[in-house]
């Protein structure tokens, strides 16, 4: 399995509020519920995990630079999941187990493109 800093099982049980850089797989999905219920503020996607039945739903903001991102890095393949590494956090009193707020696309692929340690 390719590295994590937190394995998925392990993020989903203990659900930090700081962000995390994950390796996903990312495909479009319709699921929305709980914070992200609002399908006219958010765009949802389905987050897996290579060789894993683990899973997340991210939401990024329409109209956003994540979305935008996100839609044409799956436009590019006709909307199959695609492999991204993302900056990804549970919100505050979050009430869901799998839902999470994409922060940020880290690179197109699941290797940085900059020293992440760089300002």
């Amino acid at each position: 399995m390719a590295y994590q800093p937190l394995p998925l099982a392990d993020f989903i049980a203990t659900q930090p509020e700081e962000s995390l850089d994950l390796r996903v797989y990312v495909k479009e999905d319709a699921f929305y519920c709980f914070e992200f219920s609002d399908d006219t503020r958010y765009r949802s996607f389905k987050l897996t995990e290579r060789d894993s039945d683990e899973f997340l739903f991210g939401y990024a903001t329409k109209g956003g630079a994540v979305e935008r991102e996100l839609g044409e890095l799956l436009s590019m393949n006709g909307n199959e999941k695609e492999p991204a590494l993302l900056k990804v956090r549970f919100l505050p009193g979050t009430q869901s187990i799998r839902s999470v707020l994409i922060e940020e696309v880290v690179a197109p692929r699941w290797s940085y493109l900059r020293d992440p340690a760089a300002p």
